[in-house]
């Protein structure tokens, strides 16, 4: 275990990320007492590595990958690690994209959300900051202001100017190589997590995420639009999953029924 932890530390970039997928792996065929002497070592380095971002990025990732593989063992470590771990997307710059940061913000997402999946009892106490952590990180687009004033005049300007190019084709360029769209991918990500691991907070959260999800339709990269439609259609099949059964209660079920139904709320944002 120590030799693996000592693995991280190593300037190669190739061996840190081989010892971060061993360790891993590794977790699985730890006792609970191991497990958590490894997580403490791990805690304490994350903590400690402030300065050095490269030595963040990794430890993060290895408590992403430790949790992917047993995270249903860290349901102790899950209100420590939340708290730390938000705090780098939290943090990002919203006039700036750094690639270096987005990639940590990226990390720290799948991270939670891994533990959400494996700790759903504990993600159902942390929903509310959960929630608003991927509030914060959807809209985290540095490079891009989404205004369709904006945009319609720009399609107008496409439209009278057709044929002759475009002046900014390189900053159009530079766009593209931006890194953001990982960390609201991510974002959506843990939403997805929290639909699938906590269904019965739909009760209180139907609105909230349906009405964040439809409001980033607008989003400009494919590969998160993707991801947003198909949490929105999650949300849709949990939420009348939830109307349907009614959770196994009985006095859950005829509270539902006083309720409008989901079908009819979403006639309400889409009519």
């Amino acid at each position: 275990m120590n030799c693996l932890c000592d693995l991280l530390q190593i300037q190669h970039e190739g061996v840190r990320k081989r010892a971060t997928n061993c360790i891993g792996q590794f977790a699985i065929i730890l006792s609970n007492k191991q497990l958590q002497h490894l997580m403490t070592i791990l805690i304490d380095r994350l903590k400690r590595s402030t300065t050095n971002r490269h030595d963040l990025l990794v430890q993060i990732q290895c408590i992403s990958n430790i949790a992917r593989t047993v995270g249903n063992k860290l349901s102790t470590n899950f209100s420590q690690l939340l708290p730390i771990l938000q705090t780098y997307p939290s943090s990002l710059d919203e006039d700036q994209s750094k690639d270096l940061e987005n990639e940590i913000s990226e990390a720290a997402l799948i991270a939670i959300e891994n533990l959400i999946r494996k700790c759903s009892n504990e993600a159902k106490q942390s929903i509310k900051t959960i929630f608003n952590l991927s509030k914060h990180c959807l809209v985290y687009d540095p490079n891009y202001h989404y205004n369709s004033d904006e945009e319609e005049q720009d399609e107008n300007m496409e439209d009278a100017e057709e044929g002759w190019g475009s002046d900014f084709y390189d900053d159009e360029q530079d766009d593209d190589d931006d890194t953001a769209w990982k960390v609201r991918k991510s974002a959506i990500k843990i939403i997805d997590a929290i639909i699938v691991s906590c269904p019965i907070q739909l009760k209180e959260y139907w609105t909230p995420f349906m009405d964040l999800l439809s409001k980033r339709f607008v989003e400009r990269d494919d590969n998160v639009k993707v991801e947003i439609l198909e949490t929105f259609q999650t949300l849709i099949k949990a939420s009348m999953k939830v109307e349907e059964e009614g959770m196994g209660g009985q006095g859950f079920g005829i509270e539902m029924k006083k309720q409008r139904s989901y079908a009819e709320n979403i006639s309400n944002i889409y009519p």
